[in-house]
């Protein structure tokens, strides 16, 4: 995928730095990481605590947009047939027109916190994503995507830490790439 945006860049995420470490302590999460660090490893400064942590956000997002959008459009059953051989031999490449719809996906990174070896508590952030297309072109042969054409995409994302809101932006119009090359292609699952 050598044109792939993460879900870093599709959002423009702030930097984890970005985020002062005040609003991420309203977490009840952060707050309950806080006191069991104290607790576990009492000569470990919170602030050198936090910066590993945030340290490892950026990690979290780097998530391949067009794998998610791959992944949300295997589940459309239209593209089954073109895993049958007969109708649609490996040598024919098939150009689908995807019309306007919304692409939903969801996604539960996390951070796992340890202390000597010994876990003291996973932060589980949660992404929700809506990414509404105009129109889309899919590239499929042999059964797999191998490349998309998108038109206009529209998107809103949503990161929480348990139930709290560190993170939402609803974008207008995004420039993608005019052509996104899956290499090889993803497989449409059976």
């Amino acid at each position: 995928m050598n044109d792939a945006l993460t879900l870093q860049q599709f959002f423009a995420l702030p930097a984890p730095g970005a985020f002062p470490r005040e609003i991420w302590e309203g977490s009840p999460e952060i707050a309950a990481l806080r006191e069991k660090l104290a607790a576990a490893a009492p000569a470990l400064a919170w602030t050198a605590a936090w910066e590993k942590v945030a340290a490892a956000i950026p990690r979290l997002f780097q998530v391949s947009t067009p794998g998610i959008l791959v992944k949300a459009w295997n589940n459309f059953r239209l593209l089954f047939k073109y895993l049958n051989r007969e109708h649609y031999p490996p040598h024919e490449v098939i150009y689908l027109e995807l019309g306007e719809h919304t692409v939903k996906s969801e996604h539960h990174p996390y951070i796992e916190v340890r202390v000597n070896e010994v876990s003291i508590q996973r932060l589980t952030f949660h992404i929700l994503l809506s990414l509404t297309f105009r129109e889309v072109s899919l590239k499929i042969q042999d059964g797999r995507i191998k490349a998309i054409t998108p038109v206009s995409c529209e998107g809103k994302g949503v990161v929480k830490l348990g139930d709290f809101v560190l993170w939402e932006r609803k974008t207008g119009p995004v420039a993608l790439p005019a052509h996104i090359d899956l290499g090889e292609g993803i497989p449409i699952p059976v």
